[in-house]
């Protein structure tokens, strides 16, 4: 996982994530669900075992289902910040974007950002007024 690493640093433990979920249909999501839903990934991709062995902790999660403005039938659930250890980072990645369904639900989950520096997940939007 080169392109996660640092250089010229100390190598970064965790990696994150900033995910949102959409789903076709408005629904709400919890914390707690959202964690079942990183389960069901992984466990898809990567079985019992293999899934087992993927620590992924939720940092943040803002739930909502606001519809995506200009795009019919998708609603967002919500988004979040993941953190996991950085060598799962780019598996754990993978299983969340192949995940198509949750709970007989189609769904989508888009990782928009990922990082080994939490804080830069923390960037202010370019229309910010700094004065």
């Amino acid at each position: 996982m080169r392109w996660l690493q640092p250089c010229g640093v100390l190598p970064a433990r965790y990696g994150y994530l900033k995910i949102s979920i959409e789903f076709v249909a408005p629904t709400k999501l919890e914390s707690y669900q959202v964690q079942a839903l990183i389960q069901a990934a992984l466990r898809s991709l990567y079985g019992q075992v293999g899934s087992a062995t993927l620590l992924v902790d939720i940092l943040v999660w803002e739930p909502g289902t606001v519809q995506r403005r200009g795009v019919a039938g998708v609603h967002e659930a919500g988004f979040g910040l993941l953190r996991m250890e950085i060598e799962s980072a780019a598996a754990v990645w993978a299983a969340l974007t192949v995940l198509s369904t949750f709970d007989n639900k189609t769904c989508r989950v888009i990782v928009h950002e990922a990082t080994p520096f939490l804080p830069a997940l923390c960037r202010l939007p370019a229309d910010a007024d700094l004065s």
